[in-house]
C-alpha cells in the first residue's frame, strides 16, 4: 500500500476511534482535527490541515457520504412542442438583393501574357534571407557561398 494511502487509512481509522471515544474525552471535533493533525506529522513526517480531518470527522459522524441520490427519470409529455412554437406566425424572410460576398472575378488565362502564378521571386527573396543569415566570420562561409554558386551554375 502506498503512503498516501496508508496515511489516510490510518486518519480514518483514528479519526473512528475518536468519535467512538467522544463520549468519555469530550473532545470537540475541532480539537479531535488538532490533535489527529499533530498525530500525523510525528508517524509519517507529513503535514495536513487540522481542517481537513475535522470536516473528515464531520463526514463521519453525521454518516454522509458524497454520493447524491439516483436521480428520478425525466417525464416525457406526449405533446413536447411549446405553445409559443405553435402560434409563431410565418415572418418574412429571404436573402435581401445584393447582400453577402461578392463572387470572384476569374480571369482567363492567355499563355505567354505574363499573368502565369509564379513563386520564383519569393523563393529567391527567401534563399537570400536565409543566406545573409551566415555570420561573416564563420569559417565555411565561403564554402557553403561556393555551393550556392555551383548550384545557380547547374540549374540555370
Amino acid at each position: 500500500m502506498a503512503i498516501p494511502e496508508a496515511c489516510g487509512l490510518w486518519i480514518e481509522q483514528r479519526v473512528q476511534e475518536e468519535l467512538d471515544n467522544k463520549k468519555d474525552t469530550g473532545a470537540s471535533l475541532r480539537e479531535i482535527g488538532r490533535m489527529i493533525a499533530a498525530e500525523v506529522e510525528k508517524h509519517f513526517e507529513t503535514k495536513v490541515k487540522p481542517d481537513a480531518i475535522t470536516k473528515k470527522a464531520s463526514r463521519i459522524n453525521r454518516s454522509v457520504t458524497n454520493v447524491t441520490e439516483k436521480s428520478k427519470p425525466t417525464e416525457i409529455k406526449e405533446h413536447s412542442t411549446p405553445e409559443i412554437i405553435e402560434n409563431r406566425k410565418p415572418q418574412g424572410g429571404g436573402a435581401r438583393e445584393g447582400s453577402g460576398r461578392k463572387p470572384k472575378e476569374v480571369k482567363e488565362h492567355i499563355p505567354g501574357s505574363g499573368s502565369e502564378a509564379t513563386e520564383a521571386l519569393q523563393f529567391s527573396c527567401i534563399a537570400i534571407s536565409q543566406l545573409e543569415r551566415i555570420r561573416s566570420d564563420d569559417p565555411k562561409r565561403s564554402e557553403a557561398l561556393g555551393e550556392v554558386a555551383l548550384w545557380i551554375k547547374t540549374n540555370n
